[in-house]
């Protein structure tokens, strides 16, 4: 049905806060609409819609989608804009089933990280739990964002593995922050008021979605060597002040008393490295920030990548660089002819975790009881 409307692939449902962000991408320019219920809901710029784009971001209310269970896309292709108003071709409609978590425990979770590109090996191993998913997590490292081409090609993995009808949580990892077209990631992917960081309520579930940015230094020399440019001049990132941001964000919502369940980061904050020798053990101080924050949030556990490893790292890890006392699920193993991730069963109580490969067997399980 995809092919035969202007849709390159199906769209993605991304939980943003208390919202669903759809990405979807066309094959022409035009205008996109999304249709749920009686309501329809647009991508505009400060009021403007959007009619000569092949991408776009549509907001809608997670109540209204869940309530709904399915939503159709509308396009109508641009012809051509003039002073007030563009010249349309007829619309098309595509409709799409939804499956909103309705669980309060049994809910199942497939968390993929450290794609790098390997959309085939993922693909395959993300389809553990069949039909009986509830929700993806993917966790960061997904592209080197060179080109155009290079975001179309995660956006058509997303759309391939959620046939556009299961709700998914979206993360930065530090490769993601790389490539000649890195600056625009906020313009294909989820965000809260412009920031890859935010609180998500979804189901019975309550998380954060954080970004620890870069694994280096925000002036190391990968970033800019320019003969004869003074040092303050230098650098691509500014990570750090991204992170001391997250810290505030993270101590206004202690300090509100709120509470959530799981957190959600590429690269974990409590063991920024995976050996205490390598030198990228950057912004500690702010870290402990974070962790501060999260323990007051009362968090049972953290999901992460970024280390092509399968493990869990507990409070009396000797890898601990930051104190914790919640449990750190990382499930991300790259190999070369093998793809591991992370299925996991939430229940209030506890976690039931199975690291599988592209088999869908399972290389090693954990029963996790949560605080």
């Amino acid at each position: 049905m995809i092919n035969a409307c202007s849709l390159r692939f199906a769209p993605t449902v991304c939980a943003v806060e208390e919202d669903y962000e759809i990405l979807i991408a066309t094959k022409t320019v035009g205008m996109a609409l999304v249709e749920i219920g009686d309501e329809v809901y647009h991508d505009t710029r400060a009021g403007v819609c959007r009619a000569e784009a092949d991408y776009f971001k549509i907001r809608v209310p997670q109540s209204a989608l869940n309530a709904a269970k399915n939503y159709t896309v509308v396009f109508r292709p641009s012809l051509g804009k003039k002073s007030y108003f563009t010249v349309f071709a007829p619309h098309e409609a595509v409709s799409f089933p939804f499956r909103p978590i309705e669980k309060s425990e049994g809910i199942r979770i497939y968390h993929v990280a450290d794609v790098h590109g390997y959309f085939g090996n993922a693909q395959k191993t993300v389809g553990y739990f069949g039909d009986t998913l509830d929700l993806f997590v993917i966790n960061g490292d997904i592209f080197e964002f060179n080109t155009e081409e290079g975001y179309l090609s995660t956006l058509a993995f997303l759309g391939e593995i959620g046939g556009g009808e299961i709700p998914m949580i979206f993360s930065r990892g530090n490769h993601d922050t790389r490539g000649r077209l890195s600056e625009r990631f906020t313009e294909y992917f989820p965000t809260a008021n412009g920031n890859t960081y935010y609180a998500v309520n979804i189901g019975p579930l309550r998380l954060l979605v954080l970004d620890c940015g870069e694994d280096k230094p925000d002036k190391g020399p990968q970033y800019d060597n320019t003969e004869g440019v003074p040092e303050k001049y230098r650098g691509l990132n500014r990570f750090h002040e991204y992170r001391k941001s997250e810290a505030r964000f993270l101590k206004v919502l202690a300090d509100k008393g709120e509470k959530f369940d799981f957190a959600v980061t590429h690269v974990c904050p409590n063991m920024t490295t995976f050996n205490k020798a390598d030198v990228f053990n950057i912004d500690a101080d702010v870290y402990a920030d974070w962790t501060d924050s999260l323990e007051k949030l009362g968090i049972k556990f953290m999901l992460c990548g970024h280390y092509h490893r399968c493990f869990l790292l507990n409070k009396d890890d000797s890898r601990n660089i930051v104190p914790h006392s919640y449990p750190v699920v990382v499930a991300s193993d790259v190999k070369a002819n093998d793809f591991l991730g992370g299925a996991i069963t939430y229940y209030p109580d506890r976690l039931d975790v199975a690291f599988t490969n592209m088999k869908h067997e399972i290389v090693e399980h954990h029963e996790i009881p949560l605080a």
